[in-house]
């Protein structure tokens, strides 16, 4: 009987010894897909190999400019490593789609270096691509003169600028961190989702089909002065004050506000308070919804 006892004591030990193990025991390999087929480095393709990239950044700021005077898709580099496991890997797949990483797959990332500098910067043609993906858990993002269909972008650091854009069907926009936004501006149509854990600002030429914008801040909302069609749903974490009127006269915590009539660019902003939130006089927007 003691002997049994004994026996399942040791073996509670060991299981528990293996579930300690097991939770103290952190993944820190960063590796991706086709590892083999990138390069390393910087990199040079003909503009009719693209038809959509795929970035994923870290440790550092992205710039992808698109330019009419450009010839080529240019992928470089600026950075202070000697080791090549840790600078630019990139390529591009059979199907035109150019993929960037910021590193080698199956690195162990708790060995990361000290970078002084990592700045990636995509230099390309103003051609119609078929999607763009952009995140960087670095610093900030900026996107100038992209043409493309679908457009997403993801930031922890210091937040995404896209401008002089033409988006054709959908943008979707997410910043998580909380010293930087989502700004975005251009020829914008189709879907528009902005989630910003700071600000948001959209200023756009054309109709977009929907706007829906969630923000911490405020939200700053251009629109051409013929979307007269146009409401938009708030709710806030208190009274907001627009530049449009709402269409019961009263500014709450939730309601539908509708554009004044005007010529020119209409401006609409959600921002100011009429009752302090802490040290602030800012309104915290949770949701903004404009559909036509």
């Amino acid at each position: 009987m003691r002997k049994g006892i004994k026996i399942a004591i040791i073996f509670c030990i060991i299981i528990s010894i293996l579930v300690v193990g097991l939770v103290g025991c952190k993944n820190t390999t960063y590796k991706y897909d086709n590892a083999k087929k990138y390069h390393v480095g910087n990199g040079t393709y003909d503009a009719a190999q693209v038809k959509a990239i795929n970035v994923a950044w870290d440790d550092g700021t992205v710039d992808i400019i698109c330019k009419d005077d450009a010839t080529n898709v240019s992928v470089s580099e600026e950075n202070n490593i000697t080791d090549q496991d840790w600078v630019l890997h990139q390529y591009v797949d059979d199907k035109g789609t150019l993929w960037v990483k910021p590193f080698a797959s199956k690195i162990d990332t708790d060995k990361k270096p000290t970078f002084e500098v990592k700045k990636l910067t995509i230099t390309m043609p103003k051609i119609l691509l078929t999607s763009a993906y952009v995140e960087n858990h670095g610093e900030k993002t900026i996107v100038d003169g992209i043409v493309v269909k679908e457009l997403e972008t993801y930031n922890t650091g210091t937040g995404t600028t896209v401008k002089n854009a033409r988006v054709t069907e959908k943008t979707k926009m997410v910043a998580q961190g909380i010293t930087g936004g989502c700004y975005l501006s251009g020829e914008i149509s189709g879907e528009v989702t902005i989630n910003s854990a700071l600000e948001a600002s959209l200023s756009t030429t054309v109709s977009p089909s929907s706007i829906n914008i969630s923000t911490k801040r405020y939200a700053h909302v251009y629109l051409p002065a013929e979307l007269d069609g146009y409401t938009a749903v708030v709710t806030s974490a208190s009274k907001f004050v627009s530049d449009w009127e709402t269409s019961d006269g009263s500014q709450s915590e939730e309601g539908t506000i509708t554009k004044i009539a005007g010529n020119g660019r209409v401006q609409m902003n959600i921002k100011c308070s009429t009752e302090p939130i802490g040290s602030r006089n800012e309104i915290w927007i949770k949701k903004l919804i404009l559909e036509a």
